[in-house]
């Protein structure tokens, strides 16, 4: 509602573009949309959960750690606060650390595997600002869905 953007378009079949206009703010454009390639199949492996306080406010996170057909790992951000889920992480796993880069909100977070890898201490550093962020890793069954803000 905030962003006020519409889209209306049109197609033939399943198989053509949709030719259409995409609207916000009164302003117009016309778009086009063609169908991708499916994403390879991915294995959902992990999920990592934690709560971080900055300037009077919480936030939830939950990252989603993923594995694709040739065993490379990628991960995923869901925000419950902001209602926001999916981003897309760079991550980099060491033997003793992670780090992942958030680039759409330019956020980062830092952090330390505990002995038996099962938490990760840390910390989410934005906009200047660094915030001590905990994570801990939970079974695949807790794994949260985003249910968006709108």
């Amino acid at each position: 509602e905030k962003l006020k953007i519409t889209y209306k378009g049109s197609y033939k079949n399943r198989n053509t573009p949709v030719e259409g206009k995409f609207t916000q703010s009164g302003r117009s454009f016309d778009l086009t949309l063609k169908a991708a390639k499916p994403a390879p199949p991915t294995k959902h492996i992990e999920t990592w959960q934690g709560t971080m306080k900055a300037g009077g406010r919480s936030f939830e996170f939950q990252f989603r750690v993923l594995e694709t057909k040739d065993k490379k790992r990628k991960v995923e951000l869901d925000s419950f606060s902001e209602g926001i889920g999916g981003l897309n992480v760079d991550p980099t796993f060491k033997d003793d650390s992670v780090t992942f880069e958030v680039s759409i909100t330019k956020a980062r977070f830092e952090g330390k595997y505990n002995k038996d890898k099962t938490q990760i201490d840390g910390h989410w550093l934005q906009s200047g600002g660094k915030f001590p962020l905990t994570i801990k890793k939970v079974p695949l069954a807790k794994t949260r869905s985003i249910k968006p803000k709108r």
